[in-house]
């Protein structure tokens, strides 16, 4: 249901978007282009495809280091002794980092993947919908 109503919410916005963009042009009358018809039929269509294939567009990045840290961490929490700040049953250092690096630049990595296949699928969107079913068809 949730799916159903996120889908909805984005025809809305797109709609919206296409019908103030179609309304701002110029002296206020539109002549009809295949290349507007086309990009706005891709931009009605784009977010049926994001909810179909949701990991082409999120960034799980994990390096080799991250997954080393990820297993010292969980060693080291499965044989932590009780400290002077841990609560009864909660073992947890305050002092020490959740990455490996203390400034980490993933978000900028999936925002600009997103943006990337937001823009190319925009133009390729045939490639992406043929794609995406052999790629189903192939499971």
């Amino acid at each position: 249901m949730l799916k159903v109503l996120k889908m909805l919410g984005y025809f809305l916005f797109g709609g919206c978007l296409l019908a103030l963009f179609l309304l701002v042009q110029g002296n206020g009358s539109y002549h009809v282009e295949l290349l507007h018809l086309y990009l706005g039929l891709m931009l009605l269509t784009y977010p049926i495809f994001r909810i179909k294939n949701p990991n082409w567009f999120s960034a799980q990045v994990a390096n080799y280091r991250q997954n080393n840290f990820d297993n010292y961490q969980n060693q080291r929490a499965k044989y932590q002794k009780i400290g002077p700040w841990s609560s009864p049953g909660v073992r947890v250092n305050p002092y020490e980092y959740s990455t490996v690096y203390p400034i980490s630049y993933d978000w900028g990595y999936g925002l600009g993947k997103s943006i990337l296949l937001t823009v190319l699928y925009l133009f390729l969107a045939p490639a992406f919908w043929l794609l995406a079913y052999f790629m189903q068809r192939n499971k």
